[in-house]
């Protein structure tokens, strides 16, 4: 079990916890319009496409990490191995099941943020293995 000092910063309100991660989930739907009117534009896919398939990989990952501090500032304990995480343990914490590295040093404590895991994990590898691998195959060098 990980123990911390007590810290007198609170975390952030829900209030706060859902207007950045409604800001977050906007932001991969802008990202890929403007990856969809490049390759329509340009008629191949050249590196900055495959920087913004992986931009909103990461945005992904980012929204989920508001989601599961979201769960946490509702009251109900999202860690079993931490009492006060810091919001960099979310973020870390989804990165980690997103990529379903999964390290085993912070789990989930109750069934909704199991679920949410899981739709992570899953969402993660099947983005990686369809939409980026479809890109990196197609992946052309810039015309001079």
């Amino acid at each position: 079990m990980l123990v911390r000092p007590s810290i007198a910063r609170p975390l952030p309100s829900l209030l706060a916890i859902t207007t950045g991660g409604l800001l977050v989930a906007f932001a991969p739907a802008v990202v890929a319009a403007a990856i969809v009117r490049n390759v329509r534009e340009r008629g191949q896919v050249e590196l900055p496409t495959l920087s913004g398939v992986l931009a909103i990989y990461l945005l992904v990952g980012m929204f989920y990490s508001f989601l599961y501090a979201a769960v946490q500032a509702a009251g109900d304990a999202f860690f079993a191995q931490v009492a006060n995480p810091e919001p960099s343990d979310f973020l870390y914490f989804s990165y980690i099941t997103q990529s379903t590295t999964g390290y085993g040093d912070f789990t989930p404590a109750a069934d909704l943020g199991r679920m949410l895991a899981v739709t992570e994990a899953l969402f993660g590898q099947i983005y990686l293995v369809t939409i980026v691998a479809l890109i990196v195959a197609n992946l052309r060098p810039r015309g001079r």
